[in-house]
């Protein structure tokens, strides 16, 4: 019979397996970066092992730790993006925006992250609030708010 620790450490491995890859696609989402989603998603991921123990449902946790990850990630890259923009613009032949998920990257995090939770990780207006620390009523508009900048950006 396996000790309490190797059945701690084969419950996080089989939770770890089952999360890694759809948390990174979604953090890659948000953050516009398969790299840097993995980094965040890693990150959360030793989080939990270092909680694993305390926490009963550790899905919810994770969530909080990948899209807070992702908003410091996302934090960074609009001060380099600052920083980028000091520079002469690289030129865009025709100007559009290639794709939906392209235009969806170019939203603002606030923005970003509550399309992605609900088109792409199909979670309700409740599931948003809490994985984002929102209120409820929050959620709603600011999907509208971004969809309408979708709609620009792709006409």
């Amino acid at each position: 019979m396996g000790s309490t620790a190797d059945n701690e450490r084969a419950a996080f491995r089989a939770f770890y397996e089952k999360e890694f890859t759809e948390q990174t696609r979604r953090a890659g989402l948000i953050v516009g970066s398969k790299t840097a989603a993995a980094d965040v998603v890693q990150d959360a991921m030793i989080a939990i092992w270092q909680r694993w123990g305390d926490l009963q449902d550790p899905g919810p946790y994770l969530n909080r730790c990948v899209l807070n990850g992702c908003k410091r990630t996302a934090q960074r890259t609009r001060t380099g993006e600052r920083a980028l923009s000091l520079l002469p613009p690289r030129p865009n032949p025709d100007g559009q925006i290639d794709t939906m998920w392209d235009a969806v990257a170019q939203l603002p995090f606030d923005l970003r992250a509550p399309v992605v939770l609900r088109f792409y990780g199909q979670l309700s207006n409740k599931e948003i609030a809490h994985a984002l620390d929102w209120p409820e009523g929050s959620v709603g508009p600011r999907i509208t708010q971004a969809l309408r900048q979708l709609r620009k950006a792709v006409q």
